[in-house]
Parts: structure tokens; C-alpha cells; sequence
């Protein structure tokens, strides 16, 4: 079979994708030890004289045919050091009543599901979850609760334990823990999620969803997580926050802010951080009093002022560190900033892969679809070493909430066999998806297989259909590769006139195969008026882009005289530059 060319510009999503893990520290507000799970207890036991503190979890081509294709501690701190610890954690845990509660999703269990759709499925319950509780509660990241785990010595059998699951967020100094399993009843997969409060064990809500498979499954799982933490966001909906001042437009903002998604609340903070609603002092001293609440999207917006100048001196170390917080806030927008711009490096902010990657992780967990595909781009393309077994999963779920390079990404590597078994059948799928999200190297690519029966059964027609949407798409090869379609293919009727339009917008596109083709048309008169004198200047087009066998057909056109003065001197030129370049008809004319 003939294999198609999977063209990602890893350039591009370099500069627009901007990777040790990247951890803050914090002193846990409890750690409730003895209760509920012996196993897991003395585990925590064993660890508790090198547990002084855990990582906060809680902050980002006649007529050519085309071309186929980390905080380090002490161990041990002597014992005065250690008494000291456990009355601050006592002190801490007298806080006052305001202090912000916090919230770990556990990794759902059952169902005989991979580890990857484990993780997805886990994954889309945390996003809505944090988008559901806006500012009110803060939800740890997967990443930073597997390093708390193991830093406390607890395996994934413990937590797997239904008895443990509370005990288990309680010594992550969590307040509410979510957890889930999932079963299968008859032929359809059964989610059953529920909300414990850690401080008294209070079953405060359950929820089921259900679905025929995994991914039927993942679009159910968004009503259920949101029904499941209404409560929740009942009991932190106290109204506007006094840092906003009692002004109408920062409140109006607040709550396009809340409840509205990040690209509409983009644009409504684009007016205050422009000055155009209120002064930029004013919004600088909301946006910061709102950060230094932990609001996600005040630190964005802040970051983006400090990042291009606005109101401020331009500061990109500092942009660098508000994207971050905002970021670990649950700001996905954000996790796609400061992990662009960790993977680029920017002034005072030196290149740093790893958090770059750690930064766009974050953001996937909380379901950002383009975070998702950073994170597969960073694993397939930049990781040193490269590992793309680790991008399936990233790129995977990026597909699944609707991005198409995912899509496209996935397609591709089903296609070489890369990180994964090579499978045609599942390229050509997620091929489909990538084209029917708008990706057109993908249409292309679908095209291809329609056209050569890879991964299915040969069908000229739905080739020209996948071509037609990626030449629609202005991806210029797709509109060649449609024209040969129109002229050779055996289940679409031929149509000479459509394919000299659509080799004229090929070449104009780039594809010097292209404008050879369109040429040879326009010199035979074949779908066209014959045209020798265009013909020849398509021809020289062609040759001087390096397309051999055009310099060969200019070499006959010259030496004949047809559209431009004979010449057999010039002509022999032409076909030893055609021979040089690799087209035996060159060699043959010379």
C-alpha cells in the first residue's frame, strides 16, 4: 500500500505551542492518620518522619500523476523541627472559615478500561469539575497528587480500595474528594461518581452516567460531574467578592468570567486591559487583588498585561510567573501560555522543556483541547528522546474534545506505525474526524487512501470528495490531486474543464506539478483553448521550481518552436537539466 505524507509543521506548533515536574510547596492544612484504612495508615506512618511537607497541588505531474506520501527536604529534621511543624499544621488547620477549600478528583476505576481511557475519562470528570466550581473551590491536578501519594508511600491498590478513597484525600489535606468506578450492565458502561466531604466522611452527592462505550461514555460524564458538585458551588456562591469594589463593570466582568468559557471572557477583560471601560490603574489593582485570591482568570489577564506592556513596565519573567498561577488555578488558557513560552523561552525566562510540557499537561487535565495537543506534539516531536507512545493518549483526548490536528495527529501516527501498532483502518478513522474538523492535510491524506485502498476499499468517488474538502480548505495539493481524479478516475466522470481549474489552483498554490499539468492541457488544447505561449510559461514555471520532467516538456516546446522561438540549443539546455534532475525523458531527449 502506498503510504501517505503526514505533514505536521512542527515549526508552527513550536512557536504557537511555546518540558523534572514543576512543583510549588505547601504546609497541609490536616493529616489525618488511623482511620478508615489501616493499610494506607501505616504506609503514611512509615513516611510521616520524611513527610515535612507536600507539594501544592492546588495553582498551565502528458499529465502527471501526484505523489503519494521538580523542591528538595531533608529526609529526617530533628525533633524540635519536626514539633514545630505539626503545631503550625495545627495553626493551619484553625484557619478561619473563609480559607479556600480544596477538592481532589481520584482516578475512576473498572470497567475494563485501558489505562488511557481511565485517564481521559478521569481527566474530563476534573475539567468540568473545575469549570463547574469556578473561583469558589481549587482542584488538584492529577500530576501533583500522584507525586503526593507516592511522596506518602500510598500505592494505587490502596486508593483503589473503596474504605481508602476518603482516608486517602484527607491525607492529601483535601476538603471534598471525588471519586468513581465504573461498570458495565448488559452491553452499556455504567459511571457511578461520587462526592465525599474528607472532614466527616458525608456522603454530600452521587451521580451515574452511562454509555455504550468509552467514548459514548465521555459525553455523558459532563452533566453528571456538574450535577455532582452542584452543592459545592451552592455553598461557595456568596456573590460578587469584595475585591472587585462594588464597580458594575468589574462585576459584569466577574461574571462572564464565572460562568461564561475563556474565549468570551477574553474578550470582555480585552476592553478594562485597553483602558477602554476603566482606567488601567484600576484595572491593574482589581486584576491583582483578584489574583492574589487565587481567581484563575484575574492572574491571565494580569499576566497578559505584564506580558506586552500594558499599564506596566513589560515584564516577561513576571508574565511568565502570573500565567503559571493562573494556571495552576485551573486557567487552561493559561497552562497554554506559560507552557508556550516555557517551551520557547522569552526574556528572563530561560527555555525549560519540562515545565514547558508539565505547564500544557495541567491544561489538558482541566480539558483544553489544545493543551491536550501540545502536550502529544511535545511527546511525538521535541521530548529528548522522543516518545510518541506517550503522545497517543494526549492526542487522543484532544480529539475527543473536538480539536482536528489531534485528530490529524493520531491519523498519522496510526498510519506509520509510530507509538503505536500500525493500523490503516484507524487511520482512515481519525483521518475522517481530523477532515470533518476542518484540518485539510488530512482531507488529503483521507483522500489518498480512498484512492490506493488503504485501510479500505478502493473508491475513486470518496477520494475526490476528501480531495474536494481539502482543496476547499486552500490546501493546494488537494486541489492536484483532484484534478487527476478528474481526468483518470475510474468512479468519478471525467471532466476535463474542472481539472484545468483545478490545476490552475495548484500551481497558484505552489504545486509546480500543478502548473506542469496545466500546461500540458493548455499546449494539447485538452479541457482548455490551446495556449502554446501560456503553456510555455507555466512549463519554465515548473522547471525553474525544480519539477524535472516540466523543464523536459519546455526542452520540446523550444526545440520545436511552439509558443516561443525555436531554438535547439536551448532546448538540449533544458533537457540535460532535466536528465541531471532524475526524468529519463530528459536523457533520452538530450
Amino acid at each position: 500500500m502506498t503510504r501517505t505524507r503526514e505533514t505536521a509543521d512542527i515549526v508552527g506548533h513550536v512557536k504557537r505551542n511555546g518540558a523534572t515536574r514543576y512543583k510549588n510547596l505547601y504546609l497541609p492544612s490536616s493529616l489525618s492518620i488511623g482511620r478508615g484504612c489501616p493499610r494506607c495508615s501505616a504506609l503514611v506512618v512509615r513516611r510521616l518522619v520524611s513527610l515535612t511537607s507536600t507539594v501544592d497541588a492546588f495553582r498551565i505531474h502528458g499529465v502527471s500523476k501526484p505523489r503519494s506520501k521538580p523542591v528538595v527536604w531533608p529526609r529526617r529534621l530533628p525533633l524540635p523541627w519536626m514539633l514545630m511543624v505539626s503545631l503550625m499544621a495545627l495553626l493551619v488547620a484553625a484557619a478561619p472559615a473563609e480559607a479556600v477549600e480544596r477538592l481532589a478528583v481520584l482516578e475512576l476505576s473498572g470497567g475494563n478500561l485501558t489505562q488511557d481511557e481511565q485517564s481521559i475519562l478521569s481527566d474530563e470528570v476534573r475539567g468540568v469539575v473545575v469549570k463547574a466550581l469556578a473561583d469558589g473551590v481549587q482542584v488538584m491536578t492529577r500530576e501533583n497528587m500522584e507525586v503526593m501519594l507516592s511522596d506518602m508511600g500510598i500505592d494505587a491498590a490502596c486508593v483503589a480500595e473503596g474504605a481508602c478513597e476518603v482516608e486517602t484525600a484527607r491525607n492529601l489535606g483535601v476538603d471534598y474528594v471525588v471519586t468513581g468506578s465504573v461498570g458495565a450492565m448488559g452491553e452499556l458502561l455504567m459511571l457511578s461518581l461520587k462526592l465525599h466531604d474528607t472532614r466527616n466522611g458525608q456522603l454530600l452527592a452521587s451521580e451515574r452516567a452511562k454509555g455504550s462505550d468509552s467514548v459514548d461514555l465521555l459525553n455523558g460524564i459532563s452533566a453528571a460531574a456538574k450535577a455532582l458538585v452542584a452543592p459545592l458551588s451552592k455553598s461557595v456562591d456568596k456573590g460578587p467578592p469584595e475585591w472587585l469594589g462594588g464597580d458594575d463593570a468589574f462585576l459584569s466582568l466577574w461574571r462572564t468570567c464565572a460562568d461564561k468559557s475563556e474565549e468570551e471572557c477574553r474578550s470582555a477583560a480585552n476592553p478594562f486591559i485597553l483602558g477602554k471601560t476603566r482606567s488601567v490603574a484600576d484595572v491593574l489593582r482589581v486584576f491583582r487583588s483578584g489574583c492574589d485570591q487565587g481567581v484563575g482568570w484575574s492572574c491571565g489577564h494580569l499576566a497578559r498585561m505584564y506580558y506586552s506592556g500594558v499599564g506596566v513596565e513589560e515584564d516577561r519573567a513576571s508574565a511568565v510567573s502570573l500565567f503559571d498561577r493562573a494556571c495552576n488555578a485551573g486557567h487552561a488558557t493559561s497552562c497554554d501560555n506559560v507552557g508556550a513560552l516555557y517551551l520557547n523561552g522569552t526574556t528572563g525566562v530561560p527555555r525549560d522543556m519540562d515545565k514547558g510540557a508539565s505547564a500544557l499537561q495541567r491544561g489538558c487535565d482541566v480539558g483544553r483541547p489544545s493543551a491536550c495537543k501540545g502536550v502529544g506534539i511535545y511527546y511525538r516531536h521535541m521530548a529528548v528522546p522522543k516518545n510518541p507512545g506517550k503522545a497517543v493518549a494526549p492526542f487522543g483526548k484532544a480529539c475527543q474534545l473536538g480539536s482536528a490536528e489531534g485528530c490529524g495527529q493520531l491519523s498519522g501516527m496510526y498510519e506509520l506505525g509510530e507509538g503505536v501498532a500500525q493500523d490503516w483502518t484507524k487511520s482512515l478513522s481519525y483521518g475522517e474526524m481530523a477532515c470533518e474538523g476542518g484540518r485539510p492535510v488530512s482531507c488529503d491524506n483521507v483522500g489518498i487512501m480512498y484512492e490506493n485502498g488503504s485501510g479500505t476499499t478502493k473508491d475513486d468517488g470518496k477520494a475526490a470528495e476528501a480531495y474536494a474538502k481539502g482543496c476547499r480548505g486552500d490546501y493546494a495539493l488537494s486541489c492536484h490531486r483532484l484534478g487527476y481524479v478528474m481526468l483518470f478516475g475510474t468512479d468519478v466522470a471525467k471532466d476535463e474543464g474542472k481539472a484545468v481549474v483545478l490545476f490552475r489552483k495548484s500551481c497558484e498554490g505552489g504545486i509546480m506539478e500543478g502548473c506542469k499539468n496545466l500546461a500540458s492541457m493548455l499546449a494539447g488544447g485538452q479541457g482548455v483553448p490551446k495556449d502554446e505561449k501560456e503553456a510555455v510559461s507555466l512549463f519554465r514555471k515548473a522547471c525553474d521550481g525544480e519539477f524535472a520532467s516540466a523543464c523536459s516538456a519546455l526542452g520540446l516546446m523550444v526545440r520545436d518552436g511552439l509558443g516561443v522561438p525555436k531554438s535547439a540549443s536551448k532546448a538540449r539546455l533544458l533537457f540535460a537539466k532535466a536528465c541531471d534532475a532524475g526524468d529519463e525523458e530528459g536523457c533520452e531527449l538530450q
